[in-house]
């Protein structure tokens, strides 16, 4: 009746030295681990510690006997016989008994056939061990884990949970966002007090593919959330404190250069710098704001049949400026185009923006080329190409992540495209 093994294997060697008549003996069970070692748990009628605690392999007699899955004697003084606890093909162990007289073949059949009997005992005890090993590892995994978790069964009860889902319940007695339906995955976002958590739900399978609960995860977002709504404020108030004076700043300066011939030349020169500085904060701010709503899931697209072909040519036109002054040649290589569905002001600012950034990385010398076609499948495609430095191909797949990446002198892409 014995499930501890070390309980076990204590009566299972008291009982065959009481059979074999021995003095004294020792049972060895095999570790079910890397290695299968034979591990000492039981010792009578001598000290544990003048004996192997681990044996391995044919090293030993007792090694040799589970090794053959026969008994195997050592005749002397005094005997030993060492009998394998064998369960069907496998070996779980091995008894040893010694007494001063040798062991008869009657004697051996007997305690062969007890040795299956407490073979079959052992497993089960290893087993036993075994499941609560795991049991207390799953344990200690799941408290160390600082969501809380929980397992619902089919029935809709709670069946097991973590150290973290019992604070939750004891705090929130009458919370009951565990119980969902036991079929597709669900999220949703659980306020309970002060703490806001995002809740995880998704059914659970045993190895046959049976459903056999459902799993419930909550994460404390309540950082998260505050942090988005000091975020929100933030930009908030950069759009109404920065863009306002901004604005002004721009007006009033328009205002002064339509008089700029009665200006001395330096300061309608000065005039042009700060207009011209102004402006590109004023898009910057721009830019920040509609990071900002990209973020948060707000931005906005006004889907129309765009002219990409006169949104192209108006970005190089504007960026010919910048590249006369940089001594970069631009040229464009625009072919007829069907008209596409988009927003007409972010396709422009996309342009714009690669355009830009092609002069921005050209030394003087070089040449951005823009080219638009038609694609074979119906789409169109746009080309922006430079001869400058270059992004290294180890980098281009980071081009869409914010502040990633470094540019590598010497190396050189040929071009980005985009459809």
């Amino acid at each position: 009746g014995a499930r501890d093994l070390g309980d076990l294997a204590d009566v299972a060697l008291a009982e065959l030295a009481q059979v074999a008549d021995a003095g004294d003996g020792a049972l060895w069970v095999i570790e079910p681990e890397p290695g299968e070692h034979l591990v000492l748990e039981a010792a009578l009628g001598v000290d544990p510690a003048l004996l192997p605690g681990l044996l391995r392999g044919d090293e030993s007699p007792a090694g040799r006997a589970v090794a053959t899955r026969e008994p195997v004697a050592v005749h002397g003084t005094p005997d030993e016989l060492h009998v394998p606890l064998l369960v069907g093909d496998a070996t779980v162990g091995v008894a040893t008994l010694r007494r001063d007289t040798p062991f008869g073949e009657t004697e051996r059949e007997t305690l062969e056939q007890l040795a299956e009997q407490v073979a079959v005992a052992v497993a089960n005890a290893v087993s036993y061990r075994a499941a609560l090993r795991a049991a207390r590892v799953n344990r200690a995994v799941l408290d160390a884990t600082p969501d809380p978790v929980g397992l619902l069964g089919v029935d809709g009860q709670l069946i097991a949970h973590n150290a973290a889902m019992g604070e939750v319940r004891s705090r929130h007695p009458g919370f009951e966002e565990l119980t969902a339906d036991a079929g597709d995955e669900a999220r949703s976002l659980v306020t309970l007090g002060e703490r806001t958590y995002a809740r995880y739900a998704g059914p659970v399978h045993d190895e046959t593919g049976e459903q056999m609960g459902l799993l419930v995860v909550l994460r404390d977002v309540t950082a998260e959330r505050e942090s988005e709504r000091l975020k929100d404020e933030f930009f908030a108030l950069v759009s109404h404190e920065l863009r306002t004076p901004l604005t002004s700043i721009i007006g009033y300066l328009e205002l002064v250069e339509d008089d700029a011939a009665a200006l001395p030349p330096d300061i309608g020169r000065f005039l042009e710098v700060v207009d011209r500085n102004a402006k590109r904060l004023l898009r910057l701010v721009g830019d920040l704001l509609f990071v900002a709503q990209a973020d948060a899931g707000r931005l906005s697209l006004e889907r129309v049949a765009v002219d990409l072909g006169q949104i192209v040519a108006d970005a190089v036109e504007a960026a010919r400026p910048a590249a006369e002054r940089g001594g970069v040649a631009l040229r464009l290589e625009a072919e007829p185009v069907q008209l596409v569905d988009g927003d007409r002001d972010r396709l422009g600012q996309l342009v714009d923006n690669l355009v830009s950034n092609a002069l921005k990385f050209t030394g003087e010398g070089g040449e951005v080329v823009v080219t638009l076609r038609p694609d074979a499948t119906g789409t169109v495609q746009l080309a922006v190409s430079d001869d400058g430095m270059g992004i290294p191909d180890a980098e281009q797949q980071h081009l869409f992540e914010r502040f990633t990446g470094e540019l590598a002198p010497g190396e050189k892409q040929r071009h980005l495209v985009l459809t």
